[in-house]
């Protein structure tokens, strides 16, 4: 499913579903190369993306290209006891400008969904394409019947919070991490 957004900056945003190896792969480096250390979260730190809480894995790229590769053929919605996980991604004139991680997820006592990743590219970023995202993926959930949105931030994304603030998020819990050499 294809929609697009008017984003902020008058600029016609098209957002979907990623359902593409090739594509996959072009999503994975866009994602490696427009994010900062200050991006990290205990995500990145349970998996193999992250080394420690400032320091990115030196193979991030193949590790990137195997998540959202093994994303594109996962159902479009969650069924009873399950979840999906899901790559999207917005174009604006056919070029891409952001990738996005999205599980929807029937495994709990209420539906919801987790965005486990935004990242929109340097030269779109304050263009309105986040805001639009999110307006695109609260209309995916609702067409679900799902009414609660989650996702993390690293702590040092001081920048990621504002936004999310300002788009009707708040917190609602922290997560601490022990490390043991």
């Amino acid at each position: 499913m294809v929609k697009r957004v008017k984003s902020m900056a008058k600029l016609e945003v098209e957002f979907g579903w990623c359902r593409g190896y090739d594509e996959a792969i072009h999503l994975s480096q866009i994602f490696a190369d427009n994010v900062t250390s200050s991006y990290i979260s205990h995500a990145e730190l349970q998996g193999l993306r992250a080394l420690d809480p400032s320091t990115w894995s030196p193979n991030i790229r193949a590790v990137l290209a195997a998540d959202l590769t093994s994303r594109i053929n996962q159902p479009l919605d969650a069924h009873d006891g399950e979840r999906t996980k899901l790559l999207a991604c917005g174009r604006i004139r056919n070029e891409y400008v952001a990738v996005f991680l999205v599980g929807f997820s029937r495994a709990a006592a209420v539906a919801y969904t987790e965005i486990e990743d935004m990242v929109v590219v340097s030269a779109a970023r304050d263009g309105g394409v986040g805001h639009a995202f999110l307006e695109w993926v609260a209309e995916q959930s609702r067409q679900r019947g799902i009414k609660r949105i989650f996702l993390e931030s690293g702590v040092r994304n001081a920048r990621a919070h504002k936004f999310f603030e300002e788009t009707g998020f708040h917190q609602v819990s922290m997560v601490m991490m022990k490390s043991l050499q």
